[in-house]
């Protein structure tokens, strides 16, 4: 959150705006490329060669094989591993979880960043109403016992906003009052 966010308000000081699909595209060409050779090799490689076999990932993989695919191919991986029971993962690949929050995360924050006019606001109101619901499905899946519930409570768990709007804070911060930082 902190390098992003910094960069965003370097850019929107410089030229006035941000160019939000040129950063798209930085972001695209940076990371798909890894995520995409990652996701080749975990779904049609390497359950075929025998290495690093874990049997209950491997009937997991077998059992649910397109949605896991589709999750993955759409750069969804965390919601795959929201889905899955007792947070099993597709074999050799189950860390790319936090790729799919990264991209998640860049794929709204410079929007929220460019629409408010003070930038502390934009960091503050996503973190209060991404905390506000995630409090909410916590509290209502304690009494209630609903798969949607579960994995819904699964996916913001793993989503980790708030870490990354706190270092959209600290980029604030830095970048705004950095006076306040270095005394």
């Amino acid at each position: 959150g902190f390098l992003i966010t910094y960069l965003l308000y370097a850019e929107k000081k410089e030229t006035g705006k941000i160019a939000v699909k040129a950063f798209y595209l930085r972001r695209i060409f940076r990371i798909w490329p890894l995520y995409y050779f990652v996701f080749i090799l975990g779904f049609l490689v390497l359950p075929h060669l025998g290495l690093f076999e874990v049997p209950s990932q491997l009937a997991y993989l077998e059992e649910n094989y397109w949605i896991n695919f589709i999750f993955y191919l759409i750069i969804l991986p965390n919601l795959a591993l929201a889905f899955s029971p007792e947070g099993i993962s597709v074999p050799n690949i189950g860390q790319s979880w936090s790729i799919g929050v990264e991209e998640q995360f860049y794929l709204i924050w410079p929007l929220i960043v460019g629409f408010f006019k003070k930038p502390i606001h934009a960091i503050l109101w996503v973190t209060g109403i991404y905390l506000l619901i995630k409090a909410g499905v916590v509290l209502y899946a304690a009494s209630h016992q609903a798969g949607w519930l579960t994995v819904l409570k699964q996916f913001l768990a793993m989503s980790k906003i708030e870490c990354m709007t706190i270092g959209g804070l600290g980029a604030y911060y830095y970048f705004f009052h950095r006076e306040w930082i270095l005394k």
